[in-house]
Protein backbone atom coordinates (compact mmCIF):
# COMPACT_ATOMS: atom_id res chain seq x y z
CA UNK A 1 0.00 0.00 0.00
CA UNK A 2 1.14 3.19 -0.87
CA UNK A 3 1.74 5.78 1.94
CA UNK A 4 0.13 9.30 0.95
CA UNK A 5 2.75 11.42 2.72
CA UNK A 6 6.24 9.95 0.99
CA UNK A 7 8.12 13.19 2.97
CA UNK A 8 7.16 11.68 5.97
CA UNK A 9 8.79 8.02 5.40
CA UNK A 10 11.92 9.82 4.39
CA UNK A 11 12.17 11.91 7.64
CA UNK A 12 11.95 8.95 9.50
CA UNK A 13 14.67 7.66 7.41
CA UNK A 14 16.83 10.54 8.43
CA UNK A 15 16.26 10.63 12.46
CA UNK A 16 17.01 6.99 12.25
CA UNK A 17 20.58 7.29 10.48
CA UNK A 18 22.36 8.49 13.63
CA UNK A 19 20.63 5.83 16.10
CA UNK A 20 21.85 3.03 13.67
CA UNK A 21 25.25 4.31 13.48
CA UNK A 22 25.35 4.63 17.58
CA UNK A 23 23.58 0.97 17.62
CA UNK A 24 26.23 -0.68 14.98
CA UNK A 25 28.40 -3.32 16.59
CA UNK A 26 32.02 -1.55 16.47
CA UNK A 27 33.78 -5.11 15.28
CA UNK A 28 30.51 -5.87 12.89
CA UNK A 29 33.24 -5.65 9.74
CA UNK A 30 34.47 -8.48 12.07
CA UNK A 31 31.89 -10.61 12.18
CA UNK A 32 29.94 -10.31 8.82
CA UNK A 33 33.02 -11.94 7.35
CA UNK A 34 34.94 -14.06 10.03
CA UNK A 35 33.75 -17.65 9.93
CA UNK A 36 33.15 -19.84 13.41
CA UNK A 37 34.20 -23.53 13.64
CA UNK A 38 38.00 -22.60 14.52
CA UNK A 39 40.17 -23.54 17.54
CA UNK A 40 43.37 -21.13 17.66
CA UNK A 41 46.45 -22.11 20.07
CA UNK A 42 49.43 -19.37 19.75
CA UNK A 43 52.92 -21.59 20.08
CA UNK A 44 54.94 -18.82 21.67
CA UNK A 45 58.94 -20.18 20.61
CA UNK A 46 60.83 -21.57 18.20
CA UNK A 47 61.62 -24.80 19.99
CA UNK A 48 58.10 -26.07 20.54
CA UNK A 49 57.38 -25.08 17.60
CA UNK A 50 59.79 -27.40 15.43
CA UNK A 51 58.40 -30.12 17.52
CA UNK A 52 54.86 -29.09 16.25
CA UNK A 53 55.65 -28.80 12.60
CA UNK A 54 57.13 -32.06 12.41
CA UNK A 55 54.41 -33.14 14.36
CA UNK A 56 52.28 -32.27 11.87
CA UNK A 57 54.09 -33.06 9.05
CA UNK A 58 54.40 -36.50 10.64
CA UNK A 59 50.52 -36.77 10.74
CA UNK A 60 49.20 -36.00 7.46
CA UNK A 61 46.86 -37.96 5.73
CA UNK A 62 46.38 -36.38 2.34
CA UNK A 63 48.51 -33.38 1.57
CA UNK A 64 51.16 -31.44 2.80
CA UNK A 65 51.42 -27.36 1.44
CA UNK A 66 54.61 -25.49 2.64
CA UNK A 67 55.36 -21.93 1.91
CA UNK A 68 57.88 -19.72 3.35
CA UNK A 69 60.40 -16.88 2.67
CA UNK A 70 63.17 -18.48 4.68
CA UNK A 71 64.22 -22.36 4.43
CA UNK A 72 67.69 -22.48 5.78
CA UNK A 73 70.22 -25.56 5.56
CA UNK A 74 70.52 -26.03 9.01
CA UNK A 75 70.22 -29.08 11.14
CA UNK A 76 66.10 -28.26 11.66
CA UNK A 77 65.11 -27.01 7.76
CA UNK A 78 66.92 -30.47 6.85
CA UNK A 79 64.96 -32.47 9.31
CA UNK A 80 61.64 -30.91 7.77
CA UNK A 81 63.02 -31.39 4.63
CA UNK A 82 63.37 -35.24 5.52
CA UNK A 83 59.73 -35.47 7.18
CA UNK A 84 58.33 -34.07 3.96
CA UNK A 85 60.51 -36.50 1.87
CA UNK A 86 59.30 -39.93 4.17
CA UNK A 87 55.50 -38.35 3.79
CA UNK A 88 55.67 -37.90 -0.06
CA UNK A 89 57.20 -41.46 -0.19
CA UNK A 90 53.70 -42.72 1.25
CA UNK A 91 51.79 -41.22 -1.32
CA UNK A 92 50.88 -38.02 0.46
CA UNK A 93 50.64 -34.99 -1.64
CA UNK A 94 53.69 -32.88 -0.60
CA UNK A 95 54.22 -29.41 -2.55
CA UNK A 96 57.24 -26.89 -1.02
CA UNK A 97 57.12 -23.45 -2.23
CA UNK A 98 60.45 -21.52 -1.78
CA UNK A 99 61.27 -17.73 -2.22
CA UNK A 100 63.69 -17.07 -4.66
CA UNK A 101 65.69 -15.18 -2.46
CA UNK A 102 64.82 -16.81 0.86
CA UNK A 103 64.99 -20.13 0.39
CA UNK A 104 67.34 -20.47 -3.12
CA UNK A 105 70.22 -22.25 -1.52
CA UNK A 106 67.97 -24.52 0.30
CA UNK A 107 66.33 -25.38 -3.28
CA UNK A 108 69.83 -25.70 -5.38
CA UNK A 109 70.95 -28.36 -2.71
CA UNK A 110 68.02 -30.37 -2.26
CA UNK A 111 64.99 -29.90 -4.53
CA UNK A 112 66.03 -32.82 -6.48
CA UNK A 113 66.34 -35.29 -3.28
CA UNK A 114 62.57 -33.99 -2.70
CA UNK A 115 61.80 -34.23 -6.10
CA UNK A 116 62.93 -38.01 -6.40
CA UNK A 117 61.21 -38.37 -2.97
CA UNK A 118 57.78 -38.02 -5.32
CA UNK A 119 57.19 -33.89 -3.57
CA UNK A 120 56.77 -31.15 -6.08
CA UNK A 121 59.44 -28.40 -5.04
CA UNK A 122 59.04 -24.39 -6.67
CA UNK A 123 61.43 -21.44 -6.52
CA UNK A 124 58.99 -18.19 -6.33
CA UNK A 125 59.92 -15.06 -8.53
CA UNK A 126 63.75 -16.18 -9.81
CA UNK A 127 65.63 -13.76 -11.41
CA UNK A 128 64.50 -15.90 -14.75
CA UNK A 129 60.82 -14.16 -13.92
CA UNK A 130 62.33 -10.95 -14.80
CA UNK A 131 64.47 -8.52 -12.78
CA UNK A 132 62.10 -5.85 -12.88
CA UNK A 133 59.69 -7.66 -10.44
CA UNK A 134 62.72 -8.97 -7.86
CA UNK A 135 61.28 -6.97 -5.08
CA UNK A 136 58.23 -9.29 -5.20
CA UNK A 137 58.69 -12.16 -2.48
CA UNK A 138 57.02 -14.39 -1.28
CA UNK A 139 56.82 -13.74 2.88
CA UNK A 140 54.46 -15.99 4.26
CA UNK A 141 55.04 -18.66 6.25
CA UNK A 142 52.88 -21.35 5.91
CA UNK A 143 52.27 -25.03 6.69
CA UNK A 144 49.06 -26.64 5.96
CA UNK A 145 48.46 -30.34 6.64
CA UNK A 146 45.08 -32.03 4.70
CA UNK A 147 43.41 -28.55 4.23
CA UNK A 148 42.13 -28.95 8.04
CA UNK A 149 45.31 -27.16 10.19
CA UNK A 150 47.34 -24.63 9.06
CA UNK A 151 50.67 -23.15 10.92
CA UNK A 152 51.38 -19.54 10.11
CA UNK A 153 53.45 -16.76 12.02
CA UNK A 154 56.69 -15.06 11.51
CA UNK A 155 59.22 -18.07 12.19
CA UNK A 156 61.14 -18.95 9.00
CA UNK A 157 62.59 -22.69 8.48
CA UNK A 158 65.81 -22.06 10.11
CA UNK A 159 68.34 -23.22 13.57
CA UNK A 160 67.52 -18.83 14.54
CA UNK A 161 63.80 -19.61 13.90
CA UNK A 162 63.73 -23.02 16.25
CA UNK A 163 67.00 -22.04 18.82
CA UNK A 164 68.60 -24.54 17.78
CA UNK A 165 72.57 -24.58 19.68
CA UNK A 166 74.89 -23.01 17.04
CA UNK A 167 72.97 -20.63 15.30
CA UNK A 168 74.36 -16.65 14.82
CA UNK A 169 71.43 -15.27 15.72
CA UNK A 170 68.17 -15.90 17.59
CA UNK A 171 64.73 -14.84 16.75
CA UNK A 172 61.89 -14.10 19.23
CA UNK A 173 58.70 -14.93 17.07
CA UNK A 174 55.47 -16.29 17.24
CA UNK A 175 53.31 -18.72 15.29
CA UNK A 176 49.52 -20.06 15.51
CA UNK A 177 48.08 -23.21 15.19
CA UNK A 178 44.67 -23.22 13.37
CA UNK A 179 42.58 -26.02 13.07
CA UNK A 180 39.23 -25.69 11.16
CA UNK A 181 37.57 -23.65 7.96
CA UNK A 182 40.63 -21.20 7.79
CA UNK A 183 43.13 -24.35 6.91
CA UNK A 184 41.05 -24.74 3.85
CA UNK A 185 41.07 -21.30 2.86
CA UNK A 186 45.10 -21.48 2.75
CA UNK A 187 45.49 -25.06 1.33
CA UNK A 188 43.19 -23.42 -1.62
CA UNK A 189 45.15 -19.98 -1.46
CA UNK A 190 48.28 -22.19 -2.01
CA UNK A 191 46.88 -24.50 -4.74
CA UNK A 192 46.02 -21.26 -6.54
CA UNK A 193 49.75 -19.46 -5.94
CA UNK A 194 51.26 -22.87 -7.05
CA UNK A 195 49.57 -23.38 -10.42
CA UNK A 196 50.45 -19.58 -10.98
CA UNK A 197 53.93 -19.81 -9.60
CA UNK A 198 54.10 -23.13 -12.22
CA UNK A 199 53.08 -21.46 -15.69
CA UNK A 200 54.97 -18.68 -14.61
CA UNK A 201 57.96 -20.70 -14.40
CA UNK A 202 57.39 -22.86 -17.71
CA UNK A 203 57.19 -19.84 -19.52
CA UNK A 204 59.99 -18.17 -18.50
CA UNK A 205 62.59 -21.24 -18.69
CA UNK A 206 63.39 -20.99 -15.25
CA UNK A 207 62.40 -25.10 -15.08
CA UNK A 208 64.46 -27.66 -16.66
CA UNK A 209 62.51 -29.57 -18.81
CA UNK A 210 63.98 -33.02 -18.34
CA UNK A 211 64.42 -32.65 -14.60
CA UNK A 212 60.52 -31.51 -15.03
CA UNK A 213 59.36 -34.29 -16.75
CA UNK A 214 61.51 -37.10 -14.59
CA UNK A 215 59.77 -35.49 -11.14
CA UNK A 216 56.55 -35.07 -12.60
CA UNK A 217 55.90 -31.66 -11.98
CA UNK A 218 54.09 -31.58 -15.42
CA UNK A 219 51.36 -33.21 -13.62
CA UNK A 220 50.77 -30.32 -11.13
CA UNK A 221 49.18 -28.83 -14.39
CA UNK A 222 46.23 -30.18 -13.45
CA UNK A 223 43.98 -29.28 -10.38
CA UNK A 224 45.40 -30.19 -6.96
CA UNK A 225 43.59 -32.12 -4.44
CA UNK A 226 41.00 -29.71 -2.92
CA UNK A 227 39.58 -29.90 1.10
CA UNK A 228 36.54 -29.64 2.79
CA UNK A 229 35.39 -27.09 5.38
CA UNK A 230 35.89 -28.73 8.53
CA UNK A 231 34.51 -27.69 12.30
CA UNK A 232 37.13 -27.70 14.83
CA UNK A 233 36.34 -25.33 17.37
CA UNK A 234 33.78 -22.23 18.61
CA UNK A 235 35.97 -19.51 17.55
CA UNK A 236 35.86 -17.38 15.01
CA UNK A 237 38.70 -16.79 12.11
CA UNK A 238 39.06 -14.05 9.66
CA UNK A 239 41.52 -15.58 7.24
CA UNK A 240 43.42 -13.31 4.93
CA UNK A 241 46.01 -13.71 1.98
CA UNK A 242 47.39 -11.94 -0.55
CA UNK A 243 49.88 -12.21 -3.35
CA UNK A 244 50.92 -8.61 -5.07
CA UNK A 245 52.68 -10.51 -8.00
CA UNK A 246 49.38 -11.97 -8.80
CA UNK A 247 46.45 -10.14 -7.68
CA UNK A 248 45.85 -5.97 -7.15
CA UNK A 249 43.96 -6.60 -4.63
CA UNK A 250 45.28 -5.84 -0.67
CA UNK A 251 43.01 -7.54 1.25
CA UNK A 252 45.04 -7.35 4.45
CA UNK A 253 45.43 -3.94 4.30
CA UNK A 254 41.98 -3.02 4.02
CA UNK A 255 41.29 -4.90 7.51
CA UNK A 256 43.80 -3.31 9.22
CA UNK A 257 42.10 -0.07 8.21
CA UNK A 258 38.35 -1.02 9.40
CA UNK A 259 40.21 -2.67 12.15
CA UNK A 260 41.88 0.38 13.32
CA UNK A 261 38.40 2.15 12.68
CA UNK A 262 36.65 0.28 14.94
CA UNK A 263 39.29 0.57 17.32
CA UNK A 264 37.55 2.37 21.22
CA UNK A 265 39.90 1.91 23.73
CA UNK A 266 43.52 0.33 22.81
CA UNK A 267 45.67 -1.09 20.09
CA UNK A 268 48.67 -2.98 20.53
CA UNK A 269 51.17 -3.70 17.69
CA UNK A 270 53.83 -5.92 16.81
CA UNK A 271 56.11 -4.18 14.34
CA UNK A 272 59.61 -5.69 13.63
CA UNK A 273 60.88 -2.98 11.76
CA UNK A 274 58.63 0.28 12.36
CA UNK A 275 58.82 2.50 9.14
CA UNK A 276 55.00 2.84 8.65
CA UNK A 277 54.00 4.34 5.10
CA UNK A 278 51.73 7.20 4.61
CA UNK A 279 48.29 5.46 4.66
CA UNK A 280 49.45 3.42 8.05
CA UNK A 281 50.42 6.55 9.63
CA UNK A 282 47.25 8.51 8.38
CA UNK A 283 45.46 5.77 9.73
CA UNK A 284 47.13 5.60 13.87
CA UNK A 285 46.81 9.16 13.50
CA UNK A 286 42.94 8.91 13.23
CA UNK A 287 42.52 6.27 16.18
CA UNK A 288 44.66 8.74 18.58
CA UNK A 289 42.68 11.63 17.33
CA UNK A 290 39.39 9.41 18.86
CA UNK A 291 41.47 9.09 22.13
CA UNK A 292 42.84 4.99 21.78
CA UNK A 293 45.78 4.40 23.14
CA UNK A 294 48.26 2.86 20.57
CA UNK A 295 51.32 1.16 21.30
CA UNK A 296 53.81 -0.25 18.71
CA UNK A 297 56.65 -2.71 20.25
CA UNK A 298 59.43 -2.78 17.78
CA UNK A 299 63.09 -3.62 17.64
CA UNK A 300 65.86 -1.67 20.39
CA UNK A 301 69.55 -0.51 18.94
CA UNK A 302 70.70 -3.70 20.54
CA UNK A 303 68.19 -6.24 18.84
CA UNK A 304 67.63 -4.99 15.61
CA UNK A 305 69.26 -6.93 13.01
CA UNK A 306 68.98 -3.92 10.45
CA UNK A 307 71.27 -1.46 12.62
CA UNK A 308 70.38 1.61 12.41
CA UNK A 309 68.41 2.04 9.04
CA UNK A 310 64.83 1.40 10.11
CA UNK A 311 65.58 2.98 13.35
CA UNK A 312 66.26 6.51 11.94
CA UNK A 313 63.60 5.70 9.50
CA UNK A 314 61.41 5.20 11.56
CA UNK A 315 61.70 8.36 13.78
CA UNK A 316 61.24 10.70 10.63
CA UNK A 317 58.34 8.85 9.58
CA UNK A 318 56.39 9.13 12.68
CA UNK A 319 57.52 12.62 14.13
CA UNK A 320 53.75 13.90 14.23
CA UNK A 321 52.57 10.55 15.82
CA UNK A 322 54.51 10.72 19.17
CA UNK A 323 53.09 14.21 19.59
CA UNK A 324 49.72 12.79 19.34
CA UNK A 325 50.38 10.45 22.26
CA UNK A 326 51.87 7.16 20.05
CA UNK A 327 53.88 4.78 22.72
CA UNK A 328 57.20 3.11 20.88
CA UNK A 329 58.09 0.19 23.15
CA UNK A 330 61.99 -0.91 22.41
CA UNK A 331 62.45 -4.31 22.82
CA UNK A 332 65.61 -5.01 24.54
CA UNK A 333 66.82 -8.37 23.11
CA UNK A 334 69.42 -10.02 23.27
CA UNK A 335 67.11 -12.23 20.72
CA UNK A 336 65.73 -9.84 18.00
CA UNK A 337 61.73 -9.38 18.05
CA UNK A 338 60.56 -11.23 14.78
CA UNK A 339 56.77 -11.24 16.06
CA UNK A 340 53.83 -9.75 13.86
CA UNK A 341 50.90 -9.08 15.19
CA UNK A 342 48.71 -7.13 17.26
CA UNK A 343 45.49 -7.06 19.81
CA UNK A 344 42.36 -4.47 19.70
CA UNK A 345 40.38 -3.05 22.46
CA UNK A 346 41.20 -6.79 23.91
CA UNK A 347 38.20 -8.07 21.98
CA UNK A 348 40.26 -9.79 19.37
CA UNK A 349 43.96 -10.49 17.54
CA UNK A 350 45.77 -11.02 14.80
CA UNK A 351 48.40 -13.60 13.86
CA UNK A 352 50.48 -13.38 10.31
CA UNK A 353 53.55 -12.61 8.46
CA UNK A 354 53.30 -8.97 8.17
CA UNK A 355 56.11 -6.56 9.43
CA UNK A 356 53.49 -3.70 9.03
CA UNK A 357 55.50 -2.04 6.18
CA UNK A 358 54.79 -0.84 2.63
CA UNK A 359 56.38 -4.16 1.59
CA UNK A 360 54.37 -6.35 3.08
CA UNK A 361 51.30 -3.89 1.87
CA UNK A 362 53.04 -3.34 -1.68
CA UNK A 363 55.61 -6.03 -2.84
CA UNK A 364 55.19 -9.49 -0.29
CA UNK A 365 53.02 -11.70 -0.60
CA UNK A 366 51.43 -12.03 2.92
CA UNK A 367 49.14 -14.22 5.36
CA UNK A 368 46.74 -12.82 8.50
CA UNK A 369 44.43 -14.22 10.43
CA UNK A 370 42.01 -11.62 13.09
CA UNK A 371 40.60 -14.11 15.20
CA UNK A 372 37.84 -13.92 18.37
CA UNK A 373 39.41 -16.67 20.42
CA UNK A 374 39.51 -16.09 24.05
CA UNK A 375 42.70 -18.43 24.22
CA UNK A 376 44.59 -16.62 21.81
CA UNK A 377 43.52 -13.12 22.82
CA UNK A 378 44.94 -14.35 26.47
CA UNK A 379 47.68 -16.07 25.07
CA UNK A 380 48.89 -12.92 22.75
CA UNK A 381 47.78 -10.28 25.83
CA UNK A 382 50.73 -12.22 28.13
CA UNK A 383 52.99 -12.55 25.78
CA UNK A 384 52.74 -8.59 25.38
CA UNK A 385 53.02 -8.16 28.91
CA UNK A 386 56.08 -10.15 29.02
CA UNK A 387 58.13 -8.26 25.99
CA UNK A 388 56.47 -4.77 27.64
CA UNK A 389 58.80 -5.99 30.41
CA UNK A 390 61.72 -6.09 28.55
CA UNK A 391 61.85 -3.43 26.80
CA UNK A 392 61.97 0.16 27.16
CA UNK A 393 60.40 3.57 26.40
CA UNK A 394 61.52 5.84 23.44
CA UNK A 395 62.23 8.93 24.76
CA UNK A 396 64.35 11.86 23.82
CA UNK A 397 67.49 10.48 25.04
CA UNK A 398 67.09 7.27 23.32
CA UNK A 399 66.37 8.66 20.69
CA UNK A 400 69.54 10.73 20.56
CA UNK A 401 70.86 7.89 20.99
CA UNK A 402 69.70 6.76 17.25
CA UNK A 403 70.06 10.04 15.60
CA UNK A 404 73.41 10.22 16.95
CA UNK A 405 74.73 6.80 16.26
CA UNK A 406 73.40 6.27 12.55
CA UNK A 407 75.36 9.64 11.69
CA UNK A 408 75.34 12.23 9.31
CA UNK A 409 75.90 10.22 5.93
CA UNK A 410 73.67 7.22 6.80
CA UNK A 411 71.20 9.49 7.77
CA UNK A 412 71.45 11.43 4.75
CA UNK A 413 71.01 8.12 3.14
CA UNK A 414 68.01 6.89 5.15
CA UNK A 415 66.16 10.04 4.61
CA UNK A 416 67.03 10.56 0.52
CA UNK A 417 66.91 6.93 -1.07
CA UNK A 418 65.95 4.06 1.76
CA UNK A 419 62.56 5.97 2.60
CA UNK A 420 61.70 7.22 -1.56
CA UNK A 421 61.73 3.28 -2.15
CA UNK A 422 58.99 2.36 0.40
Amino acid sequence: MKTKRPYLTFLIFLACLPLAAFCQDDISWFDSEAVAGHTVRVIPDGATLLNERLAAINSAKRSIFLSTFIFDEDISPRQIGYALCQQAKRGIEVRVLLDGFGGKAFYHDYADSLRECGAGVLLFNPPQWGLHKIHYVIHEKLLIIDGQTVMMGGNGMGDAYHKLPGAKKYYHDMDVKIDGPAACYYHRAFSKNWHQSLIKARKTGALNYETENSYRLLSDMKILSDCEFVIAGRSKVLALYNNPLFSKKRPIWQHYQQAFKSAKQSIKLYAPYFVPHNKFINALSQALARGVDVTIMTNSIESNDEGFVTLVGMLIKIRTLLKQGLKIRLYKGPETLHRKGGIFDAKWAFFGSDNLDNRGHQYQSESVIFTDSADAIASIQNEYSSDESNSVSLDKKYVDRIWNGAGRVKRWLIRHIFLKQL
